[in-house]
């Protein structure tokens, strides 16, 4: 994520450098990059040589492809499971693919 409103420029720009872009948005003055995780040092060395030198964020993300929806007991048993990972201080963050989760 960076400063910018020009998603349009942005995806042309990493094209041509030969990024595996899967998106770009423009909101409130900050672009976001979506890319291939193999593709994310390519990105930035493209977005650094077209001058844009300050990133809020430079980060890996889970993004799941679909989502499954949980209710009930199935629910509760996963924000368990959710909680007692995320109490442990050897992980950074859990990523799910629940819906609204």
């Amino acid at each position: 994520m960076f400063a910018g409103d020009d998603a349009d420029s942005i995806f042309e720009l990493l094209l041509e450098a030969d990024v595996d872009v899967d998106d770009v948005e423009a909101e409130e003055g900050t672009i976001t990059v979506y890319t291939a995780p193999t593709d994310l040092h390519k990105a930035i060395v493209a977005l650094r040589e077209s001058g844009i030198e300050e990133f809020q964020v430079t980060e890996l993300e889970m993004i799941p492809q679909s989502e499954v929806e949980l209710s009930g007991d199935d629910l509760a048993t996963f924000e368990k499971l959710v909680d007692v990972l995320e109490d442990d201080e050897d992980v950074q963050k859990v990523y799910t693919n629940v819906e609204g989760y």
